[in-house]
């Protein structure tokens, strides 16, 4: 499923780069700062703010 997630993010960016965003997202979940995660991955990588929204709750 991990694996899954980061092929994801791989379309729109390196294999180092989405391993340390996909990092970075799963620590603002944990902090209840769900909303700003998903504004970095939209800001980061210009994903649609849906599409974005929707990988941020998959992980």
């Amino acid at each position: 499923m991990k694996a899954t997630r980061q092929k994801q993010v791989l379309r729109y960016t390196d294999p180092i780069r989405a391993m340390e965003l996909t990092g970075r997202v799963r620590q603002l979940k944990v902090r209840g700062r769900e909303e700003e995660a998903v504004r970095l991955v939209h800001e980061e990588l210009a994903m649609e703010i849906d599409k974005a929204r929707r990988w941020v709750k998959s992980i």
